[in-house]
């Protein structure tokens, strides 16, 4: 095909840190803001361009476009490749930064002058360059929002429960919850209180100490390939053997009633957790994980 790379840089520059850094939500087919964010398709200025969407785990980058199921009388172009990786974000980060040196150069060549793409890559590399500014947007991206669109009050409620609620947690309650992470935030804030009385969907528990970083390196295969090792090494940390975890085991290591598996509550808040009460199963305490299905995805049609 045959488009203008102008434009295209202009979607890359106005979404690269949602592209970067925001997963797919469980609304992702009703929600035309992520889909116009993701999918290239959303570069318009008048050009067909492939319907390749991408979303991010953090540490990878999943791209993938679907052939066109029929060819639209009006559309001039019809895409039939089935496509479908994962590459490392690092390398990501690359490809957009040499696409953005080229276009950029190729219009200062031609003496065109577009201060407003100069001015927003600028202002997105000084960005990833200071550890505060690429920290906010980073979690801007991954509840949701664009550059400066997220309230602050969530974002400085973000920031400060770092120390309190870890680094990691937060950026899980953030992708799951998006806009309402500082609901979320605050529910889990409060029932960290030992004066606050749980709710009837909750309990405490408490997991063994366990340190596995040194086990697994971060950046060693997919995601789900690293869970399968790190489940495998739970168990054998914790004696658990290879056959399916018990309610009862699982709620000695916990500290809970084995009922607290098997009761069934509607939750008020979503939460970046979820366990299936029969037959019971958690990804961390599984020695098989398996690659996401397609369904589950923005890709699956």
């Amino acid at each position: 095909m045959r488009g203008s790379a102008w434009h295209l840089a202009i979607w890359f520059a106005a979404n690269w840190w949602r592209l970067r850094w925001e997963p797919t939500p469980r609304t992702w087919l009703e929600d035309a803001n992520w889909r116009m964010s993701h999918s290239m398709a959303g570069a318009g200025g008048g050009y067909v361009w492939p319907d390749a969407v991408f979303a991010s785990d953090g540490e990878s980058i999943e791209i993938a476009a679907r052939p066109n199921a029929r060819s639209v009388l009006f559309e001039p172009i019809r895409y039939i490749n089935d496509v479908e990786t994962r590459i490392p974000a690092t390398e990501f980060e690359r490809k957009v930064d040499m696409f953005m040196a080229s276009v950029l150069s190729r219009l200062d060549l031609f003496k065109i002058e577009d201060q407003s793409l100069v001015e927003l890559w600028k202002e997105i590399l000084s960005e990833r360059r200071n550890p505060k500014d690429r920290r906010r947007r980073k979690l801007e991206a991954m509840a949701g929002y664009d550059p400066d669109e997220a309230p602050d009050e969530m974002i400085k409620q973000l920031i400060q429960d770092k120390e309190r609620l870890g680094k990691d947690a937060l950026q899980e309650v953030a992708a799951e919850a998006r806009h309402e992470t500082g609901e979320v935030l605050k529910f889990f804030c409060d029932l960290s209180r030992s004066e606050v009385r749980l709710q009837a969907a909750s309990f405490k528990g408490t997991l063994p100490d366990l340190d596995l970083t040194h086990l697994v390196p971060s950046n060693n295969g997919t995601p789900w390939q690293r869970a399968g090792r790190l489940a495998k090494a739970v168990r054998e940390k914790w004696g658990l053997g290879t056959k399916p975890i018990l309610n009862k085991q699982l709620a000695g290591l916990l500290g809970a009633k084995p009922t607290v598996f098997t009761e069934s509550f509607e939750g008020k808040v979503p939460m970046p957790l979820r366990c299936n009460p029969e037959p019971m199963v958690i990804s961390m305490f599984t020695s098989i994980v398996p690659s996401p299905q397609l369904g589950a995805s923005p890709w699956g049609g």
